[in-house]
């Protein structure tokens, strides 16, 4: 596995024995670290987001492959205290609504599988 970035290492908890797995469990423990590490990540954000619901409409749509959370709707108030939050890279305005680029899980991987 070559590690091109790395600020934070989700893959630390993966089982010693990884590359003597098959590739279908080796995909679905990645994808499951992966998955639990963005939940991590994303938990403070989606905490502030529920304390806020007035401010956007529907529900926050929470993607862990990118690590990203898009608000439909947001007031400029909400987008506004979004950018004051460090966990946030990036805040991408579209239609009226939001898409959230959360910091540290920034990885490009090359693992056999």
């Amino acid at each position: 596995m070559n590690e091109v970035f790395n600020p934070t290492d989700p893959l630390k908890e993966l089982p010693k024995d990884f590359d003597k797995l098959d590739r279908g469990t080796k995909a679905t423990l990645l994808a499951q670290h992966l998955m639990e590490h963005v939940d991590r990540l994303q938990k403070p954000i989606r905490d502030f987001l529920h304390k806020r619901s007035q401010d956007y409409e529907g529900g926050p749509v929470y993607f862990w492959m990118d690590n990203t959370i898009y608000v439909k709707n947001a007031t400029k108030n909400l987008i506004k205290d979004l950018a004051k939050i460090a966990e946030i890279r990036t805040i991408r305005l579209e239609d009226h609504s939001v898409t959230l680029d959360v910091r540290n899980i920034q990885h490009i991987f090359q693992i056999d599988i």
